[in-house]
């Protein structure tokens, strides 16, 4: 995961995904990691995806800041108790990007549909 390619922060994963077609697990992935990173104020090779969400000691104002953050980002919506049943960056960024492929999918029917009928 490179660092520099996914620093924290809205604008730089935006333009990364606007150039993606789709959400890629990747990004998701070490985006996450670049979150909670920041959220401890640790160094970012410290944060490993495999690793549960309860061994960073996430709190649960702190999951509900990163699941907004993640929605905000992504439009892909994630309640608090699906955080705790994946229980890891690596299970939260595989079901980002999967529920991200079918907003994706619906955006580019609307958009087709809007378009026909203008």
């Amino acid at each position: 995961m490179d660092q520099v390619a996914y620093t924290f922060g809205q604008s730089t994963f935006k333009s990364y995904m606007a150039a993606e077609a789709e959400m890629d697990n990747a990004a998701i992935k070490s985006w996450l990691c670049a979150w909670v990173a920041n959220k401890l104020d640790v160094g970012f090779e410290l944060i490993h995806p495999h690793l549960s969400f309860t061994s960073y000691g996430l709190n649960s104002v702190e999951s509900m800041d990163m699941l907004l953050a993640v929605e905000g980002l992504t439009g892909v919506p994630v309640k608090t108790a699906i955080l705790w049943e994946l229980g890891s960056i690596e299970a939260l960024a595989n079901y980002i990007a999967h529920c991200s492929e079918f907003l994706f999918e619906d955006t580019i029917s609307t958009r087709g549909e809007v378009e026909g009928v203008l």
